[in-house]
């Protein structure tokens, strides 16, 4: 059988859920590793409560480890969800659905394309990540290289979508692309001039979904949307204050750029401005605004979860927080091309660096009293 373990964390006015699927072999051999349930809680822990999820029922304790309150969700491997001011869970899984805080479903939204996560936005509506769907031959006429192609493309789109189920707002990336292979096919420029947009030919590997974005965050004073897309080893910030039109072109919005790429970070070869040494991030995961009223509001922080296979040095992980370079609602580059800064403000790394890494999942969040809250998924 296998289990689900989601952990949860108090992030600004939310609880945000990450998810963690152990085998019942690897469940099994960390019982015999350390003892289920409460390990630690010395002085100076921040004062919060933890969520988590288990066979359909989603759980929240309070520091002493007792359960506080309980959820009947009936679903049984949830990707993120959040705890809203009012005591509402939002639950994300093919799509999302609010549950009371005596569990009673008060909305649903289905859809079996949705994935990974979710953002809620102020007005009630949800941001919700989609995998698109073009063809074989639709990649290749929008200049994909046939070598790179398994099969078809998944590329990404976003959903807002409001308690109704209407879909009242879309992003598609595959509005935004560039390629410098195929003088005679779509998108065909030249990559290193417009980092705004996406090259269709830049990838980690040659599976569908091939970004495979991972988190979505929502910065309400910017009306942005912050991105990760994993398989660039990359974080991308595009403008939601944009009709759907107006996303779907390079004008319009607050910043004046549409649905364009108003920043990304991490990669700069991503986009032809470095080499491999100006990487700093590394299929990484949860990357998100840290909030309003928190240590460091405003950056930016992240599970950089690292390993060879990536790009990095060795197989280690670490705890990444920048601040991004916001002029108004853009950003700036430095000289050299390539988004600022050149490395991060503050790096959380293990003693030695090989003891702290999960090569996938994971997540990380900043609490009110200035200590950062980590999940080592992976392993728990």
């Amino acid at each position: 059988m296998d289990f689900v373990l989601i952990m949860i964390f108090k992030r600004s006015l939310q609880v945000k859920l990450l998810v963690l699927v152990l085998t019942g072999g690897l469940f099994s051999q960390l019982l015999l590793a350390q003892t289920v349930g409460l390990l630690k809680h010395e002085t100076g822990a921040s004062p919060s409560y933890t969520m988590f999820a288990k066979l359909g029922v989603t759980y929240l304790i309070d520091q002493g480890g007792q359960v506080v309150h309980s959820w009947q969700t009936g679903v049984q491997n949830t990707h993120p969800g959040y705890l809203m001011d009012n005591g509402d869970l939002m639950v994300v899984r093919k799509g999302v659905k609010r549950l009371s805080w005596q569990g009673d479903l008060i909305w649903e939204y289905s859809n079996q394309d949705a994935h990974h996560d979710a953002a809620v936005l102020p007005n009630g509506n949800v941001l919700l990540l989609i995998w698109g769907e073009k063809s074989r031959a639709e990649a290749i006429a929008a200049g994909r290289n046939p070598a790179l192609l398994d099969s078809d493309l998944d590329p990404l789109v976003i959903h807002e979508v409001n308690p109704s189920g209407e879909i009242v707002w879309q992003w598609h990336v595959w509005d935004h692309l560039i390629q410098d292979l195929y003088p005679t096919k779509d998108n065909y420029g030249v990559v290193a001039d417009h980092p705004e947009r996406v090259d269709i030919n830049f990838t980690f590997r040659t599976v569908p979904d091939w970004l495979h974005t991972n988190a979505i965050d929502y910065h309400p004073g910017l009306d942005q949307i912050m991105l990760s897309p994993r398989f660039n080893s990359e974080i991308w910030i595009i403008d939601h204050s944009t009709t759907t039109a107006e996303a779907a072109s390079s004008s319009g919005g607050n910043s004046g750029m549409g649905g364009d790429l108003l920043y990304r970070w991490g990669n700069p070869v991503a986009y032809r401005a470095g080499t491999a040494e100006h990487q700093q991030t590394f299929g990484s995961h949860d990357a998100h605004w840290i909030a309003d009223g928190l240590p460091g509001a405003g950056n930016v922080l992240l599970f950089n979860n690292g390993g060879t296979d990536y790009g990095r040095d060795g197989n280690y992980s670490t705890i990444d927080e920048f601040t991004p370079p916001l002029n108004g609602f853009n950003y700036d580059m430095g000289l050299t091309g390539r988004f600022l800064p050149e490395e991060p403000d503050w790096t959380f790394i293990g003693v030695p660096s090989e003891s702290f890494y999960s090569s996938y999942i994971s997540s990380v969040q900043r609490l009110e009293n200035g200590n950062t809250f980590i999940d080592e998924g992976a392993f728990g």
